[in-house]
């Protein structure tokens, strides 16, 4: 075994629910929204006559309406999972592990989001309302032979059906397992649980390492690119990133520590990206940079 899969390995060894749990917390984004869509079977039956195929291994989805408030609120629910994705760490289905410090700043970027596209939903609520009034008489329109009034609910229960929410929980301790079994059951489902915890760990221990890594893929590729180029972003994106790392490594691993303060003082350094372009040898250094933190992370990532 390598000297930094020993290293890992002895961080997730050591690590305990109850030690983890005064380090990081768990989190869950559940966004819900009317998807404006219908399944029909009927326009699915006449396609399938037409085209001589057999209903049954084909379906007609119809969009129910146009709205850029709907478009607005969809776009705005992928800007949260992706923020959520970003500031914490893999966990489990649907959750993630979020350090404590970085608790403040993922429910200010998440909210901001989560506002945003609360408002645009009421703005498509409000849109629904006067056509529900009106009859449908746009969507109506819009889809022709195809509409069916019984596919629009009322508005009442469509904006029911908008929202963001993040609930956090405790990283549990199988050894305050209270619930009333067998001894031996007792222990099986503990022992279990134990596992599970450290499959997880395991995985979110990995997870910062590989971010910085394919950033780092990326900027090399760049780097050794003939007439490549080169935008602000291509530094900017590992700043960035950086930046919350070291949150992210929430065990303090001394290794992924200092990997990050390579790739700050070598590669985030960096201040004028069009000289990357313009003067071969400076590209060359960092690029060098660059290979040498790469070939350092070889253990973590195979």
């Amino acid at each position: 075994m390598s000297k930094s899969k020993q290293t890992t390995k002895s961080a997730e060894t050591k690590s305990t629910p109850s030690d983890l749990s005064t380090r990081a917390m768990l989190v869950r984004l559940r966004i819900n929204r009317w998807g404006a869509k219908r399944n029909d079977s009927e326009i699915a039956m006449e396609v399938a006559k037409t085209k001589n195929s057999d209903a049954e291994l084909g379906k007609f989805t119809k969009q129910l309406l146009k709205s850029d408030a709907l478009d607005t609120f969809r776009k705005l629910s992928r800007q949260c999972r992706k923020l959520h994705k970003y500031y914490t760490l893999p966990w489990d289905e649907g959750v993630g592990l979020l350090p404590a410090d970085m608790y403040f700043k993922y429910t200010e970027v998440i909210g901001e989001k989560q506002r945003e596209a609360m408002k645009a939903a009421d703005e498509f609520v409000t849109e629904y309302k006067a056509q529900w009034n009106n009859g449908l008489s746009d969507y109506k329109k819009g889809l022709g032979d195809m509409f069916n009034a019984d596919d629009y609910p009322e508005p009442n229960r469509v904006r029911s059906k908008f929202g963001i929410h993040i609930r956090t929980s405790t990283i549990q301790d199988p050894n305050d397992f209270r619930v009333k079994m067998s001894a031996d059951t007792s222990k099986d489902l503990k022992d279990q649980m134990f596992s599970d915890f450290q499959d997880n760990l395991k995985d979110a221990l990995r997870s910062p390492i590989m971010r910085l890594f394919e950033q780092l893929k990326h900027v090399q590729g760049k780097l050794h690119e003939k007439d490549a180029v080169f935008r602000d972003s291509l530094i900017g994106n590992i700043q960035d990133l950086v930046g919350i790392l070291p949150s992210l490594n929430v065990l303090n691993d001394p290794k992924i520590t200092a990997m990050i303060k390579q790739t700050k003082e070598e590669i985030c350094s960096v201040s004028d990206v069009k000289a990357l372009r313009n003067d071969p040898k400076y590209r060359k250094e960092v690029a060098k940079s660059a290979d040498a933190i790469l070939k350092s992370m070889k253990n973590y990532v195979s």
